[in-house]
């Protein structure tokens, strides 16, 4: 989780999310923004953020917890994700 993330950590809380499992990194959350042009043409601008500043190395620190039944949510802009699965 980006530094700024604590809106979106309220509301998976709301939803029933644990927070302990939930490690906040020094940077700004990842984002994108769309764009639409008037004939329906879009350019998508990313900033990767916390998405890619995590390392393979903490990914497996943070995953080992995880065992049959859990579920983990990515998006597809994250690092390492042959890495992850």
């Amino acid at each position: 989780m980006g530094r700024d993330g604590d809106w979106l950590l309220e509301r998976l809380e709301c939803l029933g999310v644990e927070r302990d499992a939930i490690v906040y990194l020094s940077c700004a959350l990842g984002h994108a923004i769309t764009t639409v042009a008037a004939d329906g043409d879009n350019a998508i601008t990313l900033f990767s953020g916390a998405n890619t500043a995590m390392s393979e190395a903490q990914l497996t620190q943070w995953l080992a917890p995880i065992g049959a039944g859990d579920w983990l949510v990515m998006q597809n802009e994250t690092a390492h994700q042959l890495h992850v699965a």
